[in-house]
């Protein structure tokens, strides 16, 4: 604590007494929530589209800020385009489906200057369970249930143009038979890669939003 004349840098007004406290205007505010912005890319396959989905996360609040949907193209025009997005929007990182062509798509994104953070569908991961309970899950039922959880906390905000993204989210089912792995279903005719996107990215950027590595979270 600094103890002297001083001129105010917001007002400019001189004042006598703590360094950085004017009498005239007060402290200072308190610095705003440092702003993430992170992507998730879904890439599809030979009927698929590809899309990504742009989430903005502050003070543990995540906005989706924006979204692209790319039907039966080129990789290489997903991949330029989003390389353009992602240095315009400055990203942190792009959760990206590693598996399959997508390590191929992951070793081009990187060429252009993308940091990824890769998604592969299909392993195990350690979460945490509603009971507390540390357990081993497919990536893709971390994926739907960390989303569930913050869905049902009012951690996510939708904006207009949203309405495919929810719906869906809406329409997505878990199907259990005899298989390993759970799979999940959207109904013939729709698509859910903006579904995969968007919980690519949530689940990628959870240490900014429920500072944990489960998909499950405490929220008070």
């Amino acid at each position: 604590m600094v103890m002297g004349i001083f001129r105010c840098n917001r007002c400019g007004m001189i004042y006598d007494g703590v360094e950085g406290i004017c009498k005239y205007c007060g402290p200072p505010p308190p610095p705003e929530p440092e702003v993430i912005v992170i992507g998730g890319l879904d890439l599809g396959k030979i009927h698929d589209y590809s899309a990504l989905v742009v989430l903005e996360i502050q003070d543990q609040k995540v906005k989706v800020k924006g979204l692209k949907p790319w039907p039966h193209v080129d990789y290489s025009v997903v991949v330029k385009e989003v390389a353009e997005l992602y240095t315009r929007l400055e990203m942190e990182f792009l959760a990206v489906d590693a598996t399959g062509v997508g390590e191929a798509v992951r070793e081009m994104l990187a060429e252009a200057g993308v940091r990824t953070e890769d998604i592969k569908f299909g392993e195990y991961v350690e979460t945490t369970n509603i009971l507390g309970e540390h357990e081993r899950a497919p990536i893709k039922y971390a994926m739907v249930e960390y989303t569930r959880a913050c869905l049902q906390a009012g951690r996510v905000s939708f904006g207009s143009g949203c309405e495919d993204l929810i719906r869906q989210l809406r329409e997505l089912e878990m199907v259990l038979g005899a298989w390993e792995h759970p799979k999940y279903e959207h109904p013939e005719g729709s698509h859910d890669d903006l579904a995969w996107a968007f919980m690519m990215a949530l689940y990628a950027g959870r240490r900014w939003i429920t500072g944990g590595g489960g998909w499950v979270v405490r929220i008070n």
